[in-house]
């Protein structure tokens, strides 16, 4: 700590360091320079200590009395105190953790028994074994889940048997349906075969597209009907000086009862321009009028 060795010989001469050894610190500065307190910091060896120092007002000397414990001495008692302390507190806590699991094993492990009972219920399994061992809240619950298990068993059998009626009924109903669609389907049957024959005597009372083709080289026919017969048909006929007469008629209603009017409104045209010789326009159109009214029963203006 930086004492001469002269010093030191002396000090071991005499066994001891009174008046000899410097002590030359902060604090006996200022315990020099009049001041008073008490304080840690450390000593001449480094060490460190509790401090107190004050100046003695002695005539004709100029000291300060110290005193001084080491810092570990003076607080030895309070580290013991604070270790059994610690150690106190983890024996408390190594017995509550131990007390603890016990206890929690005691509550939870009915409860995970009656988890698993609840899970294989859930899956659907009616048969699962819920065991009722105890008198308290868990055994509530248990019998709770029991009485649910007992009245989900009845719910089932309960739907089953419905199910089966409803089974039943729905194959009955199936066979009468299957029935009615088959008749529909021959009825339709019938009804599309009639059509398609319509359609083949509505064709057969249209010009030829090859003999028009023929008489009007520069010429085309869009025919397309809104349903598998039509009631617009198209005529022609050429005449005897050469010249052409073309119609495209519209008649009331489209379908089989537009093709029957059709018909009619063919065989008209027949009649009085082939028949009859007749070639205006308004005198076909006249006779038509009357014809329609003769052949459908009606009367007109």
């Amino acid at each position: 700590i930086g004492v001469p060795s002269v010093t030191i010989e002396k000090i071991s001469s005499f066994n001891s360091t009174i008046g000899l050894q410097e002590v030359r610190t902060p604090e006996t500065m200022d315990a020099l320079q009049g001041k008073t307190n008490s304080r840690t910091c450390i000593d001449y060896r480094g060490v460190p200590v509790l401090s107190s120092y004050k100046p003695l007002n002695i005539r004709g000397m100029h000291w300060v009395i110290m005193s001084e414990i080491d810092e570990a001495e003076a607080f030895a008692h309070v580290y013991s105190l604070r270790n059994q302390i610690i150690i106190g507190f983890i024996v408390f806590v190594a017995i509550l953790v131990i007390a603890s699991y016990f206890i929690s094993r005691k509550i939870t492990s009915p409860l995970n028994e009656l988890t698993v009972s609840a899970l294989q219920l859930a899956k659907g399994d009616m048969n699962v074994e819920i065991h009722v061992q105890r008198k308290d809240e868990i055994g509530i619950l248990s019998m709770s889940f029991r009485k649910m298990q007992i009245s989900i068993r009845n719910l089932i059998g309960e739907l089953r048997h419905i199910n089966q009626n409803l089974e039943s009924k729905v194959v009955e109903r199936t066979e009468e349906i299957q029935k009615q669609k088959e008749l529909v389907e021959d009825k339709n049957k019938e009804i599309v075969d009639s059509i398609n024959y319509a359609l083949r005597l509505q064709q057969a009372i249209l010009p030829p597209l090859d003999k028009v083709k023929t008489r009007l080289k520069q010429s085309f026919i869009l025919f397309k009907p809104k349903d598998i017969v039509s009631g617009d048909f198209f005529w022609f006929h050429k005449l005897e000086d050469g010249s052409m007469i073309v119609a495209a008629v519209d008649c009331t209603g489209h379908g089989v009862p537009g093709a029957f009017v059709s018909l009619v409104g063919k065989m008209l045209l027949d009649r009085i321009i082939i028949e009859k010789k007749v070639t205006s326009p308004a005198k076909i159109l006249f006779l038509m009028d009357e014809g329609v009214q003769e052949s459908l029963s009606q009367k007109g203006d």
